[in-house]
């Protein structure tokens, strides 16, 4: 398609505004569903483990009253 346009006398700009808007968001959704996420991204931060650990020790303390 690029060539075909060059010969043409097109420029890349005017491609790229040949195309629709909704296919580069296609484009951009599958490339960040296909992206590894890094190491640790989805952990708890510290404050949130603290509230976790609290809330798994107070319901430990109520089922031995």
């Amino acid at each position: 398609m690029i060539k075909s346009g060059i010969i043409a006398g097109l420029k890349p700009d005017d491609i790229r505004d040949m195309i629709p808007k909704d296919a580069f968001l296609v484009f951009q959704g599958w490339q960040e569903a296909h992206e590894p996420a890094t190491p640790g991204s989805g952990a708890p931060t510290k404050s949130e483990l603290n509230q976790m650990m609290e809330a798994a020790a107070n319901g430990n303390k109520r089922r031995t009253a």
